[in-house]
């Protein structure tokens, strides 16, 4: 018992330096926190639903910050937008920053002309990132597969009788992704489609292996290895046409936004 008794204190002690990915968040609420224990209470109990709210404020810099609503397939997301290209959904680095620049920031009353232009550019660049807020094997994914789409377009137009259907289901695919991932008013949901182009995949794996003839070949593991071999033997169409008729259709990213800060640099106020 004494020996048992000591070894569940020894993991006590080496899981007490472990905190939860939310930590962070609930840290917020504190006596020295961004937001007041008595507020929080406040609006914890609030249950009149609002579709979104946006806070303006000043600041020595562009960002924006926004909370998505979750789903019943997915979690509630975090998105903080810095300069013209960072997007960052890692939760500790949001709360960090956003702990170290809020006090510093002042509420804008009026929206001028100005910081309407900064909303929309961010409003914008939150649509434009489905791609970047991806994990990076999914991310890698979807960079291959637009990489592939431009090999078979060509291998398909180079034939002497290319098929038409066929081109036109590579271009389809082509246009999801200069539009970023947006579709007749709506977004494609990019970690789910991700994972149907992974599962797609899957037998394509074995079929490289197989088709190698030379036994010391490296065996093909991962996606970068695939990617060689697919650039020249293709998806077959009908796996294409069940990838495209399966597309996760969801509202864009501005139309999930519960709350939102947008901050604009005092020179643009």
């Amino acid at each position: 018992m004494t020996n048992l008794y000591e070894e569940r204190q020894k993991e006590d002690r080496e899981w007490s330096g472990v905190d939860d990915a939310f930590k962070p968040v609930r840290e917020f609420i504190e006596t020295d926190g961004l937001i007041d224990q008595d507020l929080y209470d406040q609006y914890k109990e609030v249950t009149a639903k609002v579709l979104s709210r946006i806070s303006l404020v000043e600041s020595n810099a562009n960002w924006a910050f926004f909370a998505l609503k979750g789903t019943e397939k997915r979690a509630p997301k975090w998105v903080l937008i810095k300069g013209a290209n960072e997007l960052i959904r890692d939760l500790p680095k949001i709360c960090s920053f956003l702990e170290s620049t809020l006090p510093g920031c002042s509420n804008i009353r009026t929206r001028s002309k100005a910081v309407e232009r900064s909303v929309n550019k961010f409003v914008q660049l939150l649509n434009n990132g489905q791609l970047q807020l991806l994990p990076n094997k999914k991310r890698l994914s979807l960079t291959i597969f637009e990489g592939l789409l431009q090999n078979w377009v060509k291998l398909e137009e180079q034939k002497d009788e290319p098929d038409k259907s066929l081109l036109t289901i590579y271009k389809n695919f082509q246009n999801l992704f200069k539009n970023h991932f947006s579709i007749s008013g709506h977004s494609i949901d990019c970690y789910e489609f991700s994972q149907l182009w992974l599962d797609l995949l899957h037998p394509y794996f074995v079929k490289a292996e197989e088709a190698q003839t030379n036994r010391r070949a490296k065996h093909i593991n991962s996606l970068r290895d695939l990617k060689k071999w697919l650039a020249d033997h293709p998806v077959v169409k009908e796996d294409l046409e069940q990838l495209w008729g399966n597309l996760p259709i969801e509202e864009p990213l501005d139309k999930q936004v519960a709350a939102a800060i947008v901050a604009v640099s005092e020179d643009q106020v």
